[in-house]
């Protein structure tokens, strides 16, 4: 029993930030292979395909499993979260330590990435700019692209929105790795019977190639997505007004060499190219043309400066081609405006250093980071400098219980749109203020985490103060612009309770509860995450699997400027899997069984979630016969 409550507290501690004494942990892949990171807070579980009972659309169907993160924004295939009340560019999201920078409003979906050719999810909740500079003010998600050792063939089909999907997963030798998915889906129905313009039609495929020399490793990726006829899921639908994107491209090319636990060089190049059009009751049309071109480059060095251990480096993310080309039609088709909203540029250059020292029972970490950023749109020059940095120290209480303490500070830059974009989208007329100032975060944590037999136990709270907070907030009924609060203060705390009885059982419950407030006017704050409890039980077997997914969100009738009053809801998910041979496996999955009638998040325009589905999956893996 003592044998398996230590290597119960070992897995815990590494999914908790929790260093342990015995062994260096690892915590994302991204940007952590030398060693712990520091400036991290909350750590958040490897997220993985086999224990989603989801609509599995994007990542955002993963993430919302977890505690402390939530749906924010409107739905659809470009359904965005939030991370402990902070979303859009306040978060930094990377594919294979890429960052995906985007000027949506919304934020970022990666909902170019199908959930097939994702190995895994990973995240720090928290501020980590003295890691990763702006755009990580609130945390980093970090997901992993699958790497097929054998091949496999996967294809699923599901009712209300007729979802299909045929993927491919091949190695090609012992080196290379291709992945290949074709999916679409019409648009899916709330319990209500109301449409939802939820549909889409999407092609990815993926090439990994990588080659070792002793402890040296060389890996080069390329990532190609075409999206077309994809819907905007709003409220405002059918009604007022209908979204749609008639095409969204992306391609990622990634170069990486690594030294092991010595030093890390990767060059990297996003490019991205959608097209939004937004047509009005009244007869309005509006249509944006985005393409933007992102390039960066990230080295680092192992360090035992001052008896620690740690990393010292350079990161530069730039941006070129940024640029929203904005055109209106009447109601008879004549064009009434034709300009470009944005076109500009930007540079964010970042020397940062993290360290840790093991002091006994005790690890002390620390880390800072110091960026200048250098913004050019619409004939206007912006340039700043910003220092951040964070202070860690955690401990053993027990053999079975640890503590942690943090202390960091974050910032962020307004997004180019947020300055200088004014034109039509699906959220209706915005007005971007190009007098914003940039947002500056403080943010304290402290938790304990423990074993009691078969049940393990993580209980956190935190505190964000966020100064010069940017606010999307309404001008009338029509136009929305963004404005700085003085300041604003998020606070909160969650539980999880992790019960495993055997090796086949697995019962986790997890409760969040948070508020947010301007400081200044005390009026609440927007895209906060509702409170409620969370039940995820799973059963594995030789050949059945079986999984059961409870959300009970309690009623939140106080919201922030954008938003409304979120009601009570019960949402039960189940699937169960069974293997027929060795190459074949079956899975069926019911979503939403109740058929509850429901909203995701407190926005405005946010559409109800779609009805009772029922998914069916094939899955042939040829190799393991």
């Amino acid at each position: 029993m003592k044998a398996l409550r230590y290597g119960t507290l070992a897995i815990v501690l590494s999914g908790s930030s929790v260093a342990s004494e015995l062994e260096e942990v690892v915590i994302l892949g991204a940007r952590n292979e030398l060693s712990q990171a520091l400036s991290g807070v909350a750590n958040l579980p490897n997220l993985t395909g086999a224990e989603q009972v989801s609509l599995d659309r994007t990542i955002a169907d993963w993430l919302a499993t977890a505690p402390g993160v939530s749906l924010n924004g409107q739905g659809g295939l470009f359904q965005s979260y939030s991370l402990r009340g902070l979303s859009r560019a306040r978060i930094r999201t990377e594919i294979d330590g890429v960052p995906m920078v985007t000027d949506r409003p919304a934020g970022n979906a990666i909902s170019f990435l199908p959930s097939f050719q994702v190995a895994a999810i990973a995240g720090v909740i928290g501020p980590v700019s003295a890691l990763y500079g702006s755009e990580a003010m609130g945390g980093v998600i970090s997901v992993t692209s699958k790497w097929f050792e054998g091949p496999i063939v996967r294809a699923s089909v599901q009712t209300n929105d007729t979802a299909r999907s045929v993927s491919i997963g091949t190695p090609l030798g012992d080196d290379t790795s291709l992945g290949l998915t074709l999916r679409e889906a019409s648009d899916a129905d709330a319990p209500n019977g109301m449409p939802l313009h939820s549909q889409y039609q999407q092609t990815a495929i993926q090439l990994q190639h990588r080659e070792r020399w002793d402890d040296l490793t060389a890996s080069i990726s390329a990532l190609g997505s075409w999206g077309q006829d994809i819907g905007k899921s709003t409220r405002a639908y059918p009604d007022a007004q209908v979204t749609d994107y008639p095409h969204e491209r992306h391609s990622v090319l990634k170069f990486e060499l690594e030294r092991r636990q010595k030093w890390l060089w990767r060059v990297y190049q996003h490019a991205q190219d959608w097209q939004s059009r937004s047509s009005r009751l009244e007869g309005m049309t509006a249509e944006n043309h985005y393409q933007a071109q992102t390039f960066g480059s990230l080295f680092y060095l192992a360090n035992d400066l001052a008896g620690g251990t740690g990393r010292i480096g350079i990161e530069w993310v730039g941006r070129r081609g940024v640029e929203i080309r904005y055109r209106e039609w009447d109601a008879e088709g004549n064009a009434t405006q034709s300009d470009t909203a944005i076109d500009g540029r930007q540079d964010n250059a970042g020397l940062f250093v993290d360290q840790q020292w093991g002091l006994g029972s005790l690890h002390l970490g620390m880390g800072f980071r110091f960026d200048h950023i250098s913004q050019e749109a619409n004939g206007s020059v912006r340039r700043h400098t910003a220092p951040s940095a964070s202070l860690r120290l955690d401990g053993r209480l027990s053999p079975y219980w640890s503590v942690f303490a943090h202390a960091g500070s974050g910032f962020r830059f307004p997004a180019l749109s947020e300055l200088y974009y004014r034109g039509v989208t699906a959220r209706g007329a915005i007005e971007g203020n190009p007098t914003l100032d940039r947002e500056r975060s403080r943010s304290i944590e402290a938790g304990v985490v423990g074993v009691i037999d078969l049940l393990t136990v993580s209980l956190n709270a935190y505190r964000t103060d966020v100064s010069d907070y940017i606010e999307r907030y309404t001008i009338d009924a029509d136009r929305r612009s963004y404005r700085n609060l003085a300041e604003g203060s998020i606070e909160g705390y969650e539980l999880k309770l992790d019960y495993r009885p055997s090796v086949k059982w697995r019962h986790n419950v997890s409760y969040q509860y948070q508020t947010g407030h301007d400081t200044g006017e005390n009026k609440r704050l927007a895209d906060l995450n509702p409170p409620g409890w969370r039940y995820f039980g799973a059963y594995q077997g030789a050949a059945f699997s079986a999984s059961f997914d409870v959300l009970r969100r309690q009623q939140r009738s106080w919201f922030g400027p954008g938003e409304v009053r979120l009601d009570a809801a019960t949402v039960i998910n189940l699937g169960v899997s069974w293997k027929v041979s060795a190459q074949w496996q079956w899975g069926l999955a019911c979503l939403n069984c109740t058929d509850q009638l429901f909203f995701a998040t407190a926005d405005d325009l946010a559409p109800l979630q779609p009805g009772r589905t029922v998914s069916l999956h094939l899955t042939w893996t040829p190799w393991q016969g």
